[in-house]
């Protein structure tokens, strides 16, 4: 199996509390992986069609000058996060979002992202895709989605997981996911919970599709980490969803097996769902559609 060992993490921020809590995660992985950060920030302003050449170059100028001061706030908000044995920097990319931050993952050739993702409700919340989910659709680095809900911003006490969930379907990108997260588990001293949910409709004994689970898990997994299989029944997602509650898990790490439609890429409803829903951290293994 693999090894996920991360030695550059993109940290995609906009100076909210969103995106300090995923700085926080970042940090907190940089510590375990002896990693080091890259601070994010797309800044991106655009002249006016109707500007004239004239005014297009003021406004350049100005530009130019607006990115280094940029630098200098993020710098300054990132210090106030991030610990003193982390080595990070910052990037102040003049794309907008998402593409900026997609850029700039693939120059720096990230190990993983991370960012923070806004709470939306209602129907707008399906029509509008926030950046964090264009990140997670544009990009095939493993990617921690991270959402604020008053967690301790401290970056003396930075966040951590004792409990890791896995989701697997027994598919190649789930082989890809619990290699992750079995690093993650080590590196983090968590306990690794693997768990398959049986559709509803299916007939089989949940003794005997644990079997298959434990069968299907490979022996170096067993032997990196404390390890825990589970079977259950249900949707997916509202099962992955309860469980992770239940059990307390800090961070739940899940395949996305991506689709090419036309020019975008879809990614599978299950992973959707909990990256959308989910109360902890939800770190994204990517894999294209073979």
């Amino acid at each position: 199996m693999k090894t996920f060992s991360p030695k550059r993490i993109v940290s995609a921020v906009d100076l909210s509390e969103h995106s300090a809590y995923a700085l926080l995660w970042a940090a907190r992985l940089a510590r375990a992986f002896e990693a080091e950060v890259s601070v994010v920030h797309a800044a991106a302003i655009q002249p006016p069609l109707e500007f004239t050449h004239e005014e297009i170059d003021r406004v350049l100028a100005g530009l130019e000058k607006a990115a280094q001061e940029a630098e200098g706030i993020v710098g300054d908000w990132a210090r106030g996060y991030l610990p003193e044995d982390v080595k990070w920097s910052t990037v102040i990319t003049r794309r907008k979002p998402p593409e900026g931050i997609l850029e700039q993952v693939e120059q720096l050739d990230a190990d993983l992202v991370t960012m923070g993702m806004r709470q939306r409700s209602g129907l707008m919340r399906w029509i509008i895709g926030s950046v964090a989910e264009g990140i997670m659709h544009g990009t095939r680095r493993p990617s921690l989605i991270c959402r604020y809900t008053g967690q301790d911003l401290s970056r003396e006490r930075l966040p951590d997981s004792r409990v890791v969930l896995c989701p697997v379907n027994y598919s190649p990108v789930a082989v890809e996911s619990l290699r992750v997260a079995t690093e993650v588990a080590r590196a983090l001293e968590a306990r690794l919970v693997v768990m398959h949910a049986l559709p509803p409709d299916k007939e089989a004994a949940e003794d005997d599709e644990m079997a298959s689970l434990c069968a299907w898990v490979p022996d170096d997994v067993r032997g990196a980490c404390a390890l825990q299989e589970v079977v259950r029944r249900g949707n997916a997602a509202a099962e992955v969803l309860n469980y992770a509650l239940e059990v307390g898990a800090g961070l739940i790490v899940i395949g996305a097996q991506h689709r090419r439609l036309a020019e975008a890429s879809i990614v599978g409803t299950t992973t959707e769902r909990v990256a959308r829903l989910a109360e902890c951290p939800v770190l994204v293994v990517h894999r294209e559609e073979e």
